[in-house]
């Protein structure tokens, strides 16, 4: 039997959620999940999907069933149909229990939902258009669909596992999802709706097991197209309460369900606010607390435990892939995911669920919030984001008075003995001990200071460019200084470089301890180099202020085949077959270092000395007429200067990059983690991700990137 949950047990429940930033009180976990809702899980590469899921941290992964994708089609249900039996032929249900299957058999727990009604299991208004989706669909129906599918996967059924979790709908606060949301009068009824829906699908989940979850709601954060609803106001309504900071009941209906979960994606980082009200974002959590628990102080919610509030979709994009300066840069991202995590745990959140496990093809798609960036070769070669790691072992530090406050998650949330260390000259050291609880979560206030780290001494280089350029053996090496009228001298001794068009030589190089000049371009010209075979390195200076794509290298063919290196807003960016994007803005009027080298597998992007990008692709190699300045198949222009050009027939390594960066005068930027805490198991090199000390301040970006 389901019960009305009491104030006793809400309020008990809540004030573990709203107060506790110091762990003293009772233990209580953070899950996390991936949401599997895309291709990648029943491709080829499926097992590796669910592994990386799982050694991702995740214990429970969330998938997703159109249920007009398993249930016959047409606008009339067939009378042979018997939609409550799980056995009907006319389901199909295979790729449903594939991916059931393979979740559990790599020890990730299902959260199964559905949405997106058949034809004959919805009405339509009298005067609406033909069938254009989903429109409040039967609540009788749902409720044989769920009998169907929680008997399949009761645990007794043919050999299929059992699911425990059971997510209802997705975001019914869209009116992509559930429609209308309003009346002809502008009154709401989706909530009223949903809540009949949602009624039918959990009586028959909690019939086959009184213990299986009920996962409602699934709101997305923003309501602000008039087909919309916003996410506050859909759940007071579904919930019977009124207005204002004090809800009271305003009707005697009852929502069923034991887990309330949102979508609360930001336009910020971890502590950002919705700007619009009704909305939810990371910074309104605790605002869905209170209404949950006026919702259970009133009896407006039926459930067998105090409701949980779970996240079952949540993301940021990042800065590669994504070349919008609306994304956060990668390592933001990384830093932003941790403190997410201890964001959301602080407001009672049980289950986050992270989307995605890897990146999206981009451009074609906008989703580039993936633990992993995607390869252009195979998912196996997927090189991980520092987000990753984030994920996996979540760790936060924060001033706590005059003492500095940690909180964590070890991976999986399994019990551990925790180093927390600060980085200090190069190496870390030990500040405290911590035994986290059975859940993986520690938390302490450090009685051991923690010292501010003083910048590092910069230490000269005795080697001058042209020298450290020429060590490293390239094939040639444009100064773009040693000039004849319109041709540049190769330093190792093959064809000169030729200018054609709006190029100038004789400018201020990019050298500061080198009198050499540079040549500038002025959107029409470009500098000729004669055959290129596809290099393996490519290395110069430039400066640009225009944020438009824009070439320094080319010996792309008019086919696009070989290797453009420049700039796509203010960004770098690479074409080699592939398109690797940069991540730190470089098209500000200063001259920057960029190299761009490929394995033959591997490509990546060195900005200033440090790495600012890498992939992994096959690309097509071969020999074509190359330029600065200009690239054939583009037809487009370089409108800036560059300076000090080499290419090799092989990659530079880190530290040859480095070096040469140093012969120019300049010293390497510190590390990001110089004097930053992390967390490490005792016993064990794994740790988490550095945190600062001084997290940088919010900041604008768009979900789902730009």
């Amino acid at each position: 039997m389901l019960r009305l949950v009491t104030l006793s047990a809400v309020v008990g429940a809540v004030s573990l959620v709203l107060t506790l930033p110091s762990g003293s009180a009772a233990p209580r976990p953070l899950l996390t999940a991936i949401v599997s809702d895309n291709a990648d899980f029943v491709s080829p590469d499926a097992g590796l999907a669910y592994e990386r899921s799982h050694t991702a941290g995740a214990r429970l992964l969330r998938i997703s069933v159109g249920w007009d994708t398993v249930a016959p089609e047409g606008s009339t249900k067939p009378a042979a149909f018997h939609a409550a039996d799980p056995r009907d032929p006319m389901y199909d249900f295979r790729e449903l229990d594939a991916r059931v299957r393979a979740a559990v058999a790599h020890h990730l727990e299902p959260i199964v939902g559905f949405y997106g009604a058949p034809r004959w299991a919805q009405g339509r208004p009298p005067h609406a258009m033909p069938y254009a989706g989903p429109y409040k669909p039967d609540p009788g129906e749902v409720g044989k669909f769920a009998t169907a599918l929680a008997v399949r996967y009761g645990g007794s059924f043919e050999g299929l596992p059992r699911v425990r979790y059971w997510r209802f709908w997705n975001e019914p606060n869209l009116g992509t999802y559930l429609s209308p949301q309003f009346d002809d009068a502008h009154q709401p009824v989706s909530p009223g709706w949903y809540r009949r829906m949602l009624e039918a699908f959990a009586e028959p989940v909690h019939a086959v097991h009184r213990d299986n979850v009920v996962i409602a709601g699934s709101l997305a954060p923003f309501g602000y197209k008039e087909a919309n609803m916003a996410p506050r106001e859909f759940l007071r309504l579904l919930l019977c309460l009124s207005k204002g900071r004090s809800p009271r009941p305003v009707c005697a209906r009852a929502a069923t369900f034991d887990a309330f979960a949102l979508h609360p994606y930001t336009s910020g980082g971890p502590t950002h606010r919705a700007s619009r009200p009704g909305d939810v974002s990371l910074g309104n959590l605790p605002e869905i607390q209170r209404l949950l628990s006026a919702g259970a102080r009133y009896h407006r919610i039926r459930s067998t435990h105090a409701p949980e509030l779970w996240v079952t979709e949540f993301s940021w994009d990042s800065r590669p892939p994504d070349p919008s300066e609306l994304a956060p840069p990668v390592a933001l991202q990384a830093q932003w995911t941790a403190e997410g995590l201890y964001r959301m745990w602080k407001a009672g959140v049980k289950v986050v669920a992270w989307f995605l496990l890897r990146d999206i093809d981009w451009p074609a798609s906008v989703y580039q919030s993936g633990l992993y960036f995607r390869s252009g070769i195979k998912m196996a070669l997927d090189e991980p984001k520092p987000t990753l790691r984030a994920f996996r072992f979540p760790f936060v530090t924060f001033p706590q008075g005059k003492r500095r406050y940690v909180w964590g998650r070890t991976p999986a949330g399994v019990p551990h003995r925790v180093l927390v260390e600060q980085r200090r000259a190069g190496s870390w050291k030990r500040l405290a001990t911590v035994r986290s609880d059975r859940f993986g979560i520690f938390s302490a206030v450090l009685k051991r200071p923690v010292l501010q780290p003083r910048p590092p001494r910069p230490v000269p280089m005795r080697t001058s460019y042209p020298a450290a350029v020429l060590a490293d053996q390239p094939t040639s090496y444009w100064r773009l200084g040693d000039v004849d009228g319109p041709a540049a001298r190769d330093l190792v001794g093959k064809e000169p470089a030729v200018a054609l068009g709006g190029v100038r030589f004789g400018i201020e190089g990019a050298l500061r301890n080198d009198r050499d000049t540079a040549a500038s371009f002025d959107g029409t010209g470009r500098i000729d180099l004669g055959p290129v075979t596809t290099p393996r390195t490519v290395e110069l200076w430039a400066k640009t202020g225009e944020p438009r794509e824009a070439p320094f290298f080319s010996n792309r063919s008019a086919l696009a085949q070989f290797a453009d290196v420049g700039t796509f807003l203010r960004w770098t960016q690479v074409f080699d077959d592939f398109r690797l994007n940069g991540g730190s803005p470089i098209a500000d009027q200063r001259w920057h270092h960029i190299v761009y080298t490929y394995s033959g597998v591997t490509g990546r992007i060195y900005v200033d000395g440090k790495l600012d990008a890498e992939n992994t692709w096959i690309t097509v190699e071969g020999t074509a007429p190359a330029s600065l300045g200009y690239d054939v198949p583009l037809g487009i222009h370089l409108k800036g200067s560059l300076d000090e050009v080499a290419i090799y027939d092989h990659p530079l390594s880190a530290a040859q990059v480095q070096r040469h960066y140093r012969a120019s005068g300049r010293v390497l930027a510190p590390n990001a983690d110089r004097g930053s805490l992390r967390a490490r198991i005792v016993g064990s090199n794994d740790a988490s991700l550095p945190f600062p000390l001084k997290p940088p301040p919010d900041r604008y970006v768009l979900p789902f990137g730009g």
